[in-house]
C-alpha cells in the first residue's frame, strides 16, 4: 500500500534537532518506508535524524511526506499532524 501527503511546515526554527528527534522516532515505530521532501527536493529516510536536519526546511516550505507498506496511510496521517502541530508544541 501506498500513501502520501502535503503540508506546510509551521515550526518556526523548521527541521532542528528535536523536532527531527521526535518525528524519526515516531516514523520508526511503523513498519513501513517513508520519505519526507521539502519543496519538492530529493526525498530523505523519515527514520533518519541526520538526513531529517540537512534536509533544508525551515517555516513555509512544503513538506511531502510518503510511504509504503502496510500501516502506510496511518504513517502518513500522524506524521503529517505532527507537522501540523509543530512537532508537538517544539520550538
Amino acid at each position: 500500500m501506498q500513501a502520501e501527503g502535503v503540508t506546510k511546515l509551521i515550526n518556526a526554527h523548521g527541521f532542528h534537532v528535536r523536532p527531527s528527534t521526535t518525528f524519526a522516532t515516531m516514523a520508526s515505530g511503523f513498519e513501513s518506508k517513508i520519505q519526507v521532501s521539502a519543496d519538492g527536493a530529493a526525498p530523505v529516510d523519515a527514520k533518519a535524524v541526520i538526513m531529517l536536519m540537512t534536509m533544508g526546511a525551515s517555516v513555509g516550505a512544503e513538506i511531502k511526506v510518503t510511504a509504503e507498506g502496510s500501516d502506510a496511510e496511518e504513517a502518513v496521517k500522524a506524521l503529517i499532524a505532527h507537522i501540523d502541530d509543530s512537532f508537538g508544541g517544539i520550538a
